[in-house]
């Protein structure tokens, strides 16, 4: 009993981790100047998490790159949307 009881803390703090979705993002700058971000997220969360973090980090919308799945993580690769009268001021934006 007392060796269950341990073992409990860290069982718990491993269910919050998963279910919690952690997420990280990093971004990156494109010559166009153009935003660009990698968005990482736990798998288990689903990709809620993940879609979460990319319309936090880009208020003006998102168009997606790319999205690869994984067993343990996914990741969302996303260019951010300029807001709309900034768009005529940057040609060359690649979406």
């Amino acid at each position: 009993m007392l060796d269950r009881m341990r073992h409990t803390p860290i069982v718990t703090l491993l269910v919050i981790l998963l279910v919690s979705g952690c997420t990280t993002s990093q971004e990156i700058q494109r010559p166009n100047s153009a935003t660009q971000y990698v968005i990482g997220c736990w798998a288990a969360s689903g990709w809620k998490s993940c879609s979460d973090k990319a319309n936090e980090l880009c208020p003006h919308g998102y168009s997606n790159k790319s999205i690869n799945t994984g067993f343990i993580r996914n990741e969302l690769t996303s260019w951010c949307k300029e807001a709309p009268w900034m768009e005529w001021h940057q040609p060359g934006l690649v979406e």
